[in-house]
């Protein structure tokens, strides 16, 4: 089935029911009981599921399936909503946003799910205690939000912040995107965090983020001493945020991180030296190969004289053999036409 001509329209879709599961789950976490959110949230599953099948994109489908799975439970009430798994509920829909805009950006939305494949499970044959995978999860998290850039200084702040019993966090926050004024939003949400700790950094720069030199995502590196959730839910409250994403940092992490960043990009630069060197050789040995050494030979004039009078002599010679050669080949002939005439009139 030919599907490209809908792929607009999927992912207009797609994201319109991504914005459901993400609006209904906050609504969830405040009231899990509530029948008509779990039903917002199983309908708007259940469609996207369908969606992605048809578009047969198979990772999306099949992580959509395993999120209706979850709330086709909890409809039966063979699932209690419990606080330890909204985690894994949101990290899903972070995992299906992922994989639609990979898809919009021209990917297959193909992704390895396979940490929170592992705690949907889980969930659905009822077990509580998630504590454990929850730690796996923070850590994928973590991995994927890992796009700041740290100075020797700000790494220091940040382990003797940890060493006096502060939290260090990294804070994504994605504005919605028709909000008109970024700057604005951006100035709110530093000024209430700001009261809650201190941002060591920020990507893009502060300047940038006011200038609104970005496009709707910015994350900061944030110490304090608020617990996680209650950040997310005072930054969540600003006008037009659309999505917090918070994660614990671990400079010790951060560090083996960069080294192994690091190592990799020697041992890249080692391959394109090994490389360079190579095609060098190679062009040096297909210039060799190329290369015809030119011979040259003395001849003195007078025998170069005389050897081309004997040729030309030579040529003559040639030319009168062969004119003897055809006489003497008509004369025969003519002799034996004679006598094929005296023959006959005998």
């Amino acid at each position: 089935m030919e599907t490209t001509q809908y792929l607009d329209i999927f992912i207009d879709e797609s994201m319109e029911h991504l914005d459901v599961l993400y609006q209904q789950l906050l609504a969830l976490e405040k009231d899990p009981k509530e029948k008509q959110i779990i039903e917002e949230i199983f309908r708007a599953a259940h469609t996207l599921k369908g969606m992605a099948a048809t578009m047969e994109f198979d990772d999306l489908a099949g992580l959509t399936h395993k999120l209706e799975n979850i709330f086709d439970g909890i409809r039966d009430d063979k699932i209690a909503v419990q606080p330890d798994m909204m985690d894994t509920l949101f990290h899903t829909v972070d995992h299906l946003n992922a994989m639609v805009e990979d898809i919009a950006n021209g990917g297959d939305g193909k992704r390895d799910v396979t940490a929170v494949i592992d705690q949907l499970d889980r969930i659905e044959k009822g077990e509580t205690d998630l504590q454990e995978n929850n730690t796996s999860v923070e850590s994928e998290k973590k991995d994927e939000l890992s796009t700041l850039e740290l100075d020797e200084f700000q790494l220091t702040i940040l382990s003797e912040s940890q060493e006096r019993g502060f939290s260090n966090y990294e804070i994504e926050v994605r504005l919605r995107e028709d909000c008109l004024l970024k700057g604005a939003r951006v100035y709110m949400i530093f000024e209430l965090i700001e009261k809650l700790g201190e941002v060591i950094h920020s990507n893009p720069s502060v300047n940038d983020l006011e200038e609104e030199k970005f496009d709707f995502t910015f994350t900061l590196m944030f110490v304090t001493k608020e617990d996680k959730e209650e950040l997310q839910a005072k930054i969540m409250k600003v006008s037009e945020v659309e999505e917090v994403m918070i994660t614990p940092f671990s400079v010790t992490d951060y560090k083996k991180s960069q080294d192994e960043k690091m190592d990799e990009k020697k041992e890249e630069k080692k391959s394109e030296a090994t490389k360079v060197s190579k095609t060098k050789k190679s062009k040096i040995a297909t210039k060799s190969g190329k290369a015809t050494p030119t011979k040259t030979i003395r001849v003195n004039i007078e025998r170069l004289d005389i050897l081309m009078n004997l040729f030309e002599e030579l040529v003559i010679d040639r030319g009168r053999l062969e004119q003897i050669s055809s006489e003497l080949n008509h004369y025969e002939l003519h002799e034996t036409v004679e006598r094929m005439s005296r023959i006959s009139s005998d």
